[in-house]
């Protein structure tokens, strides 16, 4: 757990997390067609939408917990120590 704990801190997984979400909501969007039933769009916005309000918890659980000091950098492994 704790090596996601470490990956879900990161920005760049946060930056990452971004542009899949907005690739994946625009979809839908943009490629609805007359064919496609209004089921399988509304399918198509709230699983994705389910799973980012997922993966944000767990980002948010992240950071409740402390963060190791074996995996933190010098100044991070500092700032602990002085806690």
């Amino acid at each position: 757990m704790r090596e996601l704990s470490s990956v879900l801190r990161q920005h760049a997984f946060h930056l990452l997390l971004l542009f899949v979400a907005l690739i994946v909501f625009c979809k839908p969007m943009f490629l609805a067609t007359e064919s496609e039933s209004p089921t399988r769009v509304v399918l198509e916005l709230f699983i994705p939408w389910a799973l980012v309000v997922l993966v944000l918890f767990l980002i948010a659980r992240s950071h409740d917990e402390p963060p190791d000091p074996e995996d933190a950098t010098h100044e991070e492994a500092d700032e602990i120590e002085r806690d």
